[in-house]
């Protein structure tokens, strides 16, 4: 069984366990890429997922998102490289990263080849989710200020392709498969209202209800919503929960995202001074997925974890892990 992640969920974080998926690669670049491109690609090869690693702009060396590699129609091999741009304001050095990302793969393609042979072609797409617009050309001649027309056929420069998540209708996303139109509904209202989080999420559950998802994939996707929207309806897990096919793996994944939740709900209330209200969605939650694992619990139980505190709670919690029957959660 493969370890449980429990750190907070981030932006990127979640669009890398989004979009490392072959489907959904194929469905944004059947939308983004630019119609002669895509009459050049042979899609009856499935796109293949790459990384690369590079030095980055300004954190030192790290690992980019993803490279695509593709076959054209004439067997030509294709990469194109796709950047996630997760900040929440206009970055104007984003150019700069491309240009990093791609030196640092042509340079290890060209020794791959034993330093001869054709350098493969990338092209950017910039995934872009932040709340500011995005105010300069999609070009890197941009990053050279008011520099004269007659100087750009003179200089490095490339295009690149942005997708802003704000400017794409909701409607135009509805109509992808349900796996890609979710992470990108997640991802575009993630700094929206609450009140229109909850309905996003809700909207995607009912889309899920008849297209189920893998459940791995419905765990992330729970767990950036928990991580990252304004706040969490235990009653939202519920709708979650009875959507997943139960395997041992996702049995433990769900207690495991269970504690985290109750730690994270204690943590809040002291803080903020909402203990109570925290305190009532652990313990609707803790009975959802007792009843889940163990079946219909009796009336006693219910009433022992309802009138439970928060120290017993989070005791429960902890043995919901291990626990193989509910004298065992309770530790008779």
């Amino acid at each position: 069984m493969k370890p449980i992640d429990l750190a907070p969920q981030t932006h990127d974080g979640f669009f890398k366990v989004w979009i490392k998926d072959v489907a959904t690669i194929r469905n944004l670049l059947l939308q983004w890429l630019p119609h002669p491109l895509r009459q050049e690609i042979n899609w009856s090869i499935d796109p293949e997922i790459l990384s690369i690693n590079y030095t980055g702009l300004y954190h030192g060396p790290s690992s980019a998102d993803f490279l695509i590699k593709l076959v054209t129609v004439h067997d030509q091999p294709l990469h194109v490289y796709v950047l996630f741009e997760h900040k929440s304001y206009f970055d104007r050095y984003t150019p700069m990263q491309l240009l990093l990302y791609q030196s640092e793969e042509l340079r290890a393609a060209f020794i791959r080849r034993g330093k001869k042979g054709p350098l493969p072609a990338i092209f950017c797409i910039v995934l872009y989710h932040g709340s500011e617009s995005w105010s300069e050309p999609t070009f890197f001649h941009a990053l050279y200020g008011d520099l004269p027309a007659t100087f750009h056929a003179h200089v490095l420069d490339f295009p690149y392709q942005l997708h802003h998540l704000q400017q794409i209708p909701d409607q135009d996303i509805l109509k992808l498969p349900v796996r890609t139109s979710s992470g990108l509904i997640a991802l575009k209202y993630v700094f929206s209202s609450e009140q229109q989080q909850r309905k996003m999420i809700l909207l995607t559950l009912d889309q899920m209800a008849n297209h189920p998802v893998d459940s791995d994939y419905l765990l992330q996707l729970l767990r950036y919503w928990m991580d990252r929207y304004t706040s969490f309806d235990p009653q939202i897990a519920d709708r979650v929960i009875e959507q997943l096919t139960i395997t041992e793996e996702v049995e433990t994944m769900i207690s495991a995202f269970a504690q985290n939740y109750l730690d994270k709900g204690r943590q809040e209330g002291r803080q903020e001074g909402r203990q109570e209200g925290r305190q009532e969605g652990q313990t609707h939650l803790l009975l959802r997925l007792m009843q889940r694992r163990f079946g219909q619990l009796p009336k006693k139980v219910v009433k022992k974890v309802v009138h439970a505190n928060s120290t017993k709670l989070e005791r429960w919690g902890d043995r919901l892990l291990e626990a193989r029957s509910i004298d065992d959660l309770f530790g008779h």
